[in-house]
């Protein structure tokens, strides 16, 4: 109790009258004459250099990693899904999958490095700015496993609304043999395009079924030129998707509808309205 007592009591500077002014207080400065008024010249340059390099590293992160990456999944072993089975002889014996209708068709699968890949498909979700300059470049200029691994990549980048017309395009090249020489790539390429079109006038499925009049001739064991579309619903409206029985012919399909469509970020598809 005796200590309430003392704290109620005035202050010196106070009036004991209760009224509300306030003596000003008076702050005394200290004399630093002759006192060290910093840090020496040398720290502060070393405190400077730090904080820049501290700047730099942070910045030339995403650079590095990006190249890294890139070193990386161009030094791996991609290749497509093939056909195993055992012959008269019981001897297991691995077959092109050429038919664009097959489910197996142009699915990429990794024989080495595996880590190299699950970093890039991990930036995809980490960092998708990044993983989709590591696509482009891949895409551009990258060897045929990094390119391959690049169209695998495409799947995790399409929901992250990191690819545009361009990058379409980009795909649509590695489906042109004028372009195009491997012939994994162009049917990885392929599996790619499909699965990012949709059509929306489902009931226009003839037009788009029909074969276009100018298809390249392909030249090795390919199937026949046909085209299929599959009917789905989507939030309530019918739309199409499309399949093609080769590259060639997936590549007249596009000359004659693809170029009409857009990318939406909303359908996280390649639109033809």
């Amino acid at each position: 109790m005796s200590k309430h007592k003392e704290n109620s009591e005035p202050l010196p500077s106070q009036p004991s009258t209760g009224a509300s002014t306030v003596a000003p207080a008076t702050v005394s400065v200290p004399d630093n004459k002759g006192a060290d008024k910093g840090l020496p010249k040398g720290l502060y340059l070393a405190f400077i250099i730090a904080i820049v390099a501290g700047v730099g590293i942070f910045l030339g992160r995403d650079p590095w990693l990006a190249s890294r990456i890139y070193s990386d999944v161009t030094e791996s072993s991609a290749g497509l899904v093939k056909d195993v089975f055992r012959d008269n002889q019981q001897r297991v014996v691995e077959r092109d999958i050429n038919d664009g209708f097959d489910d197996r068709y142009g699915v990429v699968q990794f024989r080495l490095n595996a880590p190299s890949v699950a970093k890039l498909l991990s930036q995809c979700e980490e960092n998708p700015p990044m993983a989709a300059k590591i696509f482009r470049r891949c895409m551009d200029e990258g060897n045929k496993n990094a390119r391959m691994i690049a169209l695998y990549s495409a799947f995790y980048l399409v929901p992250k609304n990191q690819l545009d017309r361009g990058d379409i395009e980009r795909i649509v090249s590695r489906v042109d043999g004028s372009k195009e020489s491997d012939v994994e790539i162009r049917k990885a390429a392929q599996r790619t395009l499909s699965e990012m079109i949709v059509i929306k006038d489902a009931a226009s499925k003839l037009k788009y079924e029909a074969l276009p009049s100018e298809i390249a001739k392909s030249e090795g064991e390919w199937p026949s030129p046909r085209i299929e579309t599959l009917e789905e619903t989507r939030n309530g409206a019918k739309q199409l998707r499309i399949r093609w029985s080769n590259p060639d012919t997936a590549l007249a399909w596009w000359k004659q509808h693809g170029e009409k469509g857009n990318w939406s970020a909303a359908e996280h598809a390649w639109v033809i309205p």
